[in-house]
């Protein structure tokens, strides 16, 4: 569609969604599917009655902290803790039942019998009496939307437009920035050394390269969701989001330098400008706030990731999802400003 009433700003609505992928893929043990050989990614997704391949996916299961199955107590997987598997446990009026998923046959200490290929190699016995959630606490998705489009392209003309920015994501924070495109056109170069690592080490947090030809412009922030600034402020168009380290301050852990930082419900009503790109050159919107924001994993998706599976994402090519760093693609040019989908 075409570009809104300049004047007014254009808007640009943020949010993370996954979809449901093929069936191959959702449910793979039960189709055989080489590429997913032991299990789905959701196996108890209806897509009957929630939706099949491209339809919003949701969590639907609870996932408690605990597993009373494993040596260890703990889940590999959840996130919620569950009452009676907590201490001191609750006695809630409905305690756990038994799990339909569970198979007596499966030892944790023979691994010719588990049920699958990463902890928590069998079902446990019982599982939470909770029925499937409509809404949760907190949910990160793994392809930003911008106006309901995913990974959007945006013809401007070599000059000043202003940006009116909301995040509506569910839980995710963005800290957005702006780098020149490398040569794919599509995606940030990132630190070949830190990239490198990254591809053996989760916990490494590849930062973009910076020099006078990668870097983008800068924001100029006008307001937020409480109205104008008393003052323009220019906001690091470049910042990389870094954490409070010194264990003795008390926002140990927190975010401490960020570029436009929103978190859910934030806005930013912002300008930028762009009269230095010659035409032709392809600027990237690029987020890298890791899902939680509190630094603990910082990773967040990017391309020229490792290979994850059985149990996360294979490797993500230049261009395509799953991508929570590469927010939308802009070509400056002369022509008239188009947004379109990839």
């Amino acid at each position: 569609m075409t570009v809104p009433n300049e004047a007014l700003g254009i808007p640009l609505v943020i949010q993370d969604r996954t979809f449901v992928p093929s069936d191959k893929q959702m449910y793979g043990a039960a189709l055989a599917d080489p590429v997913w050989p032991q299990y789905g990614q959701d196996p108890t997704w209806d897509s009957a009655r929630w939706g099949g391949e491209g339809s919003l996916w949701y969590h639907h299961v609870y996932m408690p902290a605990q597993n009373p199955g494993d040596p260890s107590g703990m889940s590999a997987f959840g996130r919620w803790m569950y009452g009676p598997w907590f201490w001191p446990p609750a006695s809630p009026l409905h305690p756990p039942i038994n799990n339909p998923y569970y198979d007596a046959a499966c030892d944790l200490n023979d691994p010719l019998t588990w049920q699958y290929d990463t902890d928590p190699f069998c079902e446990p016995r019982l599982i939470p009496s909770t029925p499937n959630i409509s809404v949760g606490m907190e949910q990160f998705n793994d392809t930003p939307i911008v106006n309901g489009t995913a990974y959007p392209k945006v013809t401007l003309h070599p000059k000043s437009y202003r940006f009116r920015i909301l995040n509506a994501a569910n839980d995710r924070f963005w800290n957005l920035q702006w780098y020149v495109a490398d040569a794919t056109g599509t995606e940030v170069a990132l630190d070949p050394a830190l990239l490198a690592a990254a591809q053996t080490d989760p916990v490494v947090f590849p930062t973009p390269v910076h020099n006078a030809s990668t870097d983008g412009p800068d924001w100029i922030q006008i307001g937020n969701e409480g109205g104008f600034l008393p003052a323009p402020v220019v906001v690091d168009g470049q910042q990389e989001t870094t954490w409070i380290t010194d264990p003795t301050r008390f926002q140990v852990g927190n975010v401490d330098l960020h570029s436009l930082l929103l978190a859910p419900a934030e806005r930013a009503d912002v300008v930028v400008d762009f009269s230095r790109f010659p035409a032709g050159t392809k600027l990237i919107l690029y987020n890298d706030a890791p899902a939680a924001s509190r630094r603990g994993f910082p990773a967040t998706t990017t391309t020229r990731s490792p290979d994850l599976r059985p149990v996360g994402a294979p490797a993500i090519l230049p261009g395509y999802g799953p991508n929570t760093r590469t927010i939308m693609q802009v070509t400056i040019s002369d022509a008239t400003p188009l947004l379109r989908s990839t």
